[in-house]
């Protein structure tokens, strides 16, 4: 879609708001990737879902970008999903990719999304937002290899990224049961390798980024014997 071309007028405030206890609303839908709405430009936030008992919401497939604060807030609110969105360039001078804020804020799960360049932090919890879930550590990774250590028993998301945030989902494991030991083989991308927990569908904060340097893939010709 060509935004410029488009007569599209932000909202001075939020994009799209869930506030005083409402519930089971979607933005999108989490089984229905053409749901997608583009929510972008606006002079708050992109999406927020604020106060107690305003549960249970879904914000899926949409594209979340160039909102004055926050892609997506979730303030003193639980048991919320952000699922499959793409979430760039949010928050004026220091606003997060996704920010949860309070107590009361948590079992928000953060799941599969591709977020990056936020000016603040891909995704933020502060105030005991989702328990504050540590983030993962991630001990070792090249371009076909990475291990870690996250909570005993975690989901375990793992992403390439230009930076220390998420773009692109790369692959989903458990960490053991016990020590939180974590390890994949397979094909990432780079340039920076970051990862995320899940306990209880509380989800960090992206790790601190490892650099694996840019990743190619060499594809060799398929030879045909003659007969």
């Amino acid at each position: 879609m060509d935004f410029q071309q488009k007569n599209i007028i932000p909202n001075g405030k939020h994009g799209v708001g869930i506030y005083n206890g409402a519930q089971r609303n979607e933005v999108g839908h989490v089984t229905i990737p053409d749901s997608t709405n583009y929510i972008f430009g606006n002079g708050w936030s992109g999406v927020v879902v604020v106060n107690v008992g305003s549960d249970n919401n879904i914000i899926a497939y949409n594209h979340i970008f160039e909102n004055d604060y926050y892609g997506v807030a979730i303030v003193d609110a639980g048991g919320n999903t952000i699922y499959r969105n793409t979430i760039w360039h949010n928050g004026n001078t220091s606003g997060a990719g996704v920010f949860v804020d309070g107590s009361t804020a948590v079992n928000n799960r953060i799941q599969q999304n591709s977020i990056y360049d936020s000016f603040g932090l891909g995704i933020e919890l502060t105030n005991g937002g989702n328990t504050q879930l540590s983030a993962p550590t991630i001990h070792q990774a090249d371009c076909e290899y990475i291990a870690g250590t996250a909570c005993a028993g975690c989901t375990v998301e793992i992403f390439s990224s230009d930076d220390d945030e998420g773009k692109l989902f790369e692959y989903t494991l458990t960490a053991n049961s016990v020590s939180g030991d974590f390890e994949w083989g397979g094909w990432l991308n780079g340039p920076f390798v970051t990862v995320t927990a899940d306990s209880g569908n509380n989800t960090s904060q992206f790790s601190a980024p490892f650099s694996i340097g840019g990743c190619t893939r060499i594809f060799m010709p398929l030879v045909i014997a003659s007969p």
